[in-house]
């Protein structure tokens, strides 16, 4: 069975109408008397690595709409970015409710524990949101991985699955012994990514009553690897240097500070997909296939069931230029530009003290038309009161 993908272009004038839509639809057909849990995924505060401000708010207005607040909220990837959206967006909605809350979070103290195939630890779900109606609502973000001299994409419905996983207790399954010589003990990394996504739609079909995903692709970008090269090689950084050992084989969950290669794009669409368990893994991963195909990156040829799209489908997508990052510099300059960098990051960390996190490199240049609403929306808080509202002066 092939997934049902509806794609609608985006609009500057009316940016939340897309998802506004979208959502519309999603909701007419959960159950009415089940609550709705909105889980965000968001890797960092900036464009492409995030929902945007805009697309959750046609999420929320369109939940208003049916009257199916208060939201059970569940953050994954970055909880700080998560929490950093919802204020985002929520601002002008919680104004015209008379201040009644939009969202719940679920308690920690009251969980249940499901034991899945091959995991050594049981997963842990919030008991509030067993049974309601799931909306995940993700950007648009592919991950580089590269066994070998192939490179692997790993598609946004992958990513958020996984996400969803490994915020539950999801680990992956130890190698077996008796693999063989040939595999080695080491899984690829395709091989784990397919493991967490397997584990998050199970998840997902043994938690929600339904379930459903809305992709915000304002922007699309591609993430660097961050886990261990099926040679068992460690990763190096800018400088040529080792990574930390505190960061290796960690998932795109871990505290490592996402990295975008190349520059992004701007397909300025949202996408939504419905009936999330009612669906094959394959033909979840077919949906990421499609979409690596039509952003242009190579790829192997694959057998996954490609989607149906919606009437409202745009046209032809941008095309998405990924450079590879240099990791051993090999020119004296680059490898003293490269030094005097990561020194500096080192004393900005000491600076921040000795628990400080590693400093984000510079964010990607913002394309498209949603760039000044992305500035407007992300960096407005001095604007607390809308100007319309003043009068004149």
């Amino acid at each position: 069975m092939r997934a049902q993908l509806e794609v609608h272009a985006g609009d500057p004038d009316q940016p939340e109408r897309a998802t506004l839509e979208l959502t519309r639809a999603l909701l007419a057909g959960f159950p009415r008397q089940r609550s709705v849990t909105l889980a965000l995924l968001g890797f960092a505060p900036h464009p492409g690595l995030t929902p945007t401000p805009w697309a959750l708010d046609g999420v929320l207005e369109a939940c208003v709409e049916a009257e199916r607040t208060p939201l059970n909220l569940l953050t994954l990837g970055d909880p700080d970015t998560g929490e950093a959206l919802l204020r985002k967006a929520a601002r002008a909605l919680l104004g015209g409710l008379d201040g009644r809350e939009l969202v719940e979070r679920p308690s920690r103290d009251r969980s249940l524990t499901l034991r899945g195939p091959g995991q050594r630890r049981p997963f842990t779900v919030p008991r509030e949101v067993v049974g309601s109606s799931l909306i995940l609502c993700t950007p648009l973000l592919l991950r580089a991985h590269e066994p070998g001299r192939a490179r692997h994409w790993q598609g946004p419905l992958s990513l958020a699955l996984g996400e969803l996983a490994r915020a539950w207790g999801y680990s992956p399954a130890p190698p077996k012994l008796g693999s063989g010589l040939s595999s080695g003990l080491r899984p690829r990394p395709n091989d784990d990514e397919r493991e967490a996504a397997a584990a998050g739609l199970e998840l997902i079909a043994a938690s929600f009553a339904s379930a459903s995903v809305v992709i915000d692709a304002s922007w699309v970008g591609v993430l660097e690897a961050a886990t261990i090269s099926a040679t068992g090689q460690r990763p190096r950084g800018p400088d040529g240097r080792f990574a930390r050992v505190t960061q290796l084989g960690r998932g795109p969950s871990s505290a490592a500070i996402p990295r975008l290669l190349g520059e992004l794009e701007s397909p300025e669409r949202s996408l939504a997909i419905a009936d999330l368990g009612g669906l094959e893994l394959d033909a979840l991963l077919g949906v990421d296939h499609w979409l690596v195909k039509a952003l242009g990156l190579p790829r192997h040829e694959s057998e996954l069931p490609a989607p149906r799209l919606g009437a409202a489908s745009p046209g032809r997508w941008p095309q998405l230029s990924v450079t590879a990052p240099h990791r051993h510099p090999t020119r004296l300059a680059d490898r003293a530009i490269a030094g005097i960098r990561s020194q500096s990051k080192g004393l900005i960390g000491l600076a921040a003290g000795a628990g400080g996190r590693e400093q984000a490199a510079l964010p990607a240049r913002v394309p498209g038309r949603f760039a000044q609403i992305w500035t407007a929306r992300w960096f407005g808080d001095h604007e607390l009161v809308p100007s319309s509202s003043l009068g004149p002066r």
